[in-house]
């Protein structure tokens, strides 16, 4: 079903023409025809949110394209194009921050580096190497320093004019934004939405977060875990954080269809998202408000406090209303959002207005921000030929219960969260990194044959999705073996890694675990109780914590004696440096 939207001035806003590929005609001659299929010519690469910039005297606007690997700078006065810097292909430009210099330094994700652009002449003037995967940016004024969040734990300070290395402080794996504020430097982890500040020492410590206790809730009360932190931005009360939360008590044995992964019944939701003020406790208990939205993954707020959302597949522009019977929650995020859609995945103020990039369309709007629905302003849109493809737009759409596929595997991956199901205990959520063609039967348990079987029971049964045609569930599973694995990790001890590989062989594990990815296909019990699916060891230090039931909270937990132990390979004979050597070669593949 095409469906082509335009202007309603200062009214409802839409914008552009899509293919609904969730919709086909349905007649009387038999099946449905197959909906038409989009494949694109290069790996779409899964949303991660965010890549849009202002410059402080907000006469430029700058924004990193991840899927084109461009960094393009605006004229915002005239709304006109005013450089196109071509990056690496593959490097995937993402965080960006500005100097005290007119310079804007860009994060790329998949090249290692962090580049440094003059915003006048839009020129890249540097380019520094700093991590496998720098994730977020930020500037420190007072030190003239840019710091880089990076995937493997680290935060690096550069100097903001050399890109000179002024320190480097292991905080925790898995680092996602960092935001300088005072004298310290918070940095926030992508899959356990926590919070970690740095001092000017060096010392590191845990910011607290919310337990998320929910008084209200029709069969009673409901506890819901912080997780995947897509954002992490300063806000008119304090740096606020953009996260999901997880429902932590059991989820019920419902006959399918049931659809109880829900974002959208509030108070029983499975995970929902929301914004909560960091290291600020909450009033009389009261956790932040539900956002009670779809995949959101970027937020700023207006001129008058309120959010603007990018909600990338949501299918139209709209001011979403108050709603009754949601959570009770206390702070910002309870006033009444503007959420974008139509391929939105960037959002940032300027003056009195929103700004939005459209990945897909390669568009950047204006948006006004009323009491109202929004409307465009102005439009520019980039001379660069579009991106779409059909199984990267269903992996990334919510069904009628709010929740995405990639609300469980954000970036294509996984939310580090351990579901408790009542007819069959902890399961925590799979790695899709790598693609899962190969690894088939599916599930801990195994009782999913195939992709088909996926689809029908968890998108269909459990998330409210509609039933696909076969040609999209192909398409689905097509773009989901197009997800690359995480940079491996620096080596720390090239030869422990050597030692770790040999004791990986005399100890079984190859028998079950073959290190080009592909696994066992048979189940078996390993001191768990039950026989369960052999997940790849491919990217494991990148996924804690391991195993089914999350018992190991990093590599070397794996062979403690409650958590598989020794009925979990031929372990009882080596001795603790045989085993840090495993754990050096473990944390390498």
């Amino acid at each position: 079903m095409n469906r082509c939207f335009g202007l309603a001035a200062l009214l409802l806003l839409t914008v552009g023409c899509e293919v609904d590929y969730l919709a086909a005609p349905v007649t009387d001659a038999g099946p449905p025809p197959a909906p038409a299929i989009v494949t694109a010519a290069s790996p779409m690469a899964a949303i991660v949110g965010g890549g849009l910039l202002v410059t402080r005297d907000e006469r430029y606007g700058a924004i990193a394209d991840l899927d084109r690997d461009i960094v393009w700078l605006v004229d915002l006065e005239a709304m006109t194009p005013h450089a196109r810097i071509d990056l690496e292909p593959g490097d995937r430009p993402n965080r960006l921050v500005e100097d005290g210099f007119g310079r804007v330094h860009v994060a790329l994700r998949r090249g290692g580096a962090v580049v440094a652009i003059d915003v006048l002449s839009g020129e890249l003037v540097r380019r520094t190497a700093v991590c496998p995967a720098p994730r977020g940016v930020d500037y420190d004024p007072a030190r003239n320093v840019i710091a880089v969040a990076c995937l493997d734990g680290d935060l690096i300070e550069l100097d903001a004019e050399t890109h000179a290395e002024r320190r480097r402080i292991a905080v925790t794996p898995d680092l996602r934004d960092v935001v300088v504020d005072g004298e310290r430097v918070l940095v926030s982890t992508f899959r356990s939405a926590e919070v970690f500040a740095v001092d000017g020492a060096g010392a590191v410590e845990a910011v607290p977060t919310a337990i998320d206790a929910h008084p209200s809730g029709f069969d009673g009360p409901r506890t819901h875990q912080p997780r995947v932190a897509w954002r992490m931005v300063r806000g008119p009360d304090g740096v606020e954080l953009l996260h999901q939360r997880h429902r932590a008590e059991a989820l019920p044995d419902l006959p399918a269809p049931n659809q109880y992964y829900s974002a959208s019944n509030c108070s029983n939701a499975v995970l929902h998202s929301t914004v909560a003020t960091v290291g600020v406790p909450h009033r009389d208990g009261r956790p932040p408000a539900a956002l009670r939205a779809g995949l959101v993954v970027d937020a700023v707020r207006a001129f008058d406090g309120r959010l603007v959302l990018a909600e990338p597949m949501f299918d139209d522009w709209v001011a979403s209303r108050p709603r009754s019977g949601c959570f009770d929650g206390d702070g910002p995020a309870a006033d009444t959002p503007i959420r974008l859609g139509n391929g939105v995945v960037a959002v940032a103020r300027w003056h009195r207005f929103a700004l939005a990039y459209d990945r897909f369309d390669a568009r950047l709007f204006t948006v006004a921000t009323p009491d109202g629905a929004p409307s465009l302003l102005s439009e520019l849109r980039f001379d660069i030929a579009q991106r779409a493809d059909t199984g990267h737009r269903l992996f990334h759409t919510p069904t009628s219960s709010l929740i995405a596929c990639a609300s469980c595997h954000p970036e294509g991956g996984e939310d580090g969260h351990v579901w408790v199901f009542e007819a069959f205990g902890p399961r925590r959520t799979q790695t899709l990194h790598g693609g899962i063609s190969g690894r088939a039967p599916l599930h801990w348990s195994g009782d999913l044959a195939d992709f088909d079987a996926l689809m029908s029971e968890v998108f269909v049964s459990r998330m409210g999705g509609v039933d696909l045609h076969p040609v999209e569930t192909q398409a689905l599973a097509a773009w989901v073996d197009t997800v690359p694995h995480l940079p491996t990790l620096p080596v720390i001890d090239r030869a422990a890694v050597d030692r770790g590989a040999v004791v990986f062989d005399a100890a079984g594990c190859r028998e079950c675990h073959f290190t080009d990815g592909t696994v066992d296909p048979e189940n078996h019990d390993v001191g768990t109780g039950e026989p369960l699916q052999v997940p790849s060891l491919l990217g494991a230090a990148h996924r804690l914590p391991l195993m089914h039931d999350g018992c190991a909270p990093d590599l070397a937990a794996r062979f403690d004696p409650a958590c598989g132990g020794d009925a979990h390979g031929q372990l009882d004979a080596l001795t603790p440096a045989a085993r840090a050597d495993l754990v050096h070669y473990l944390r390498a593949l």
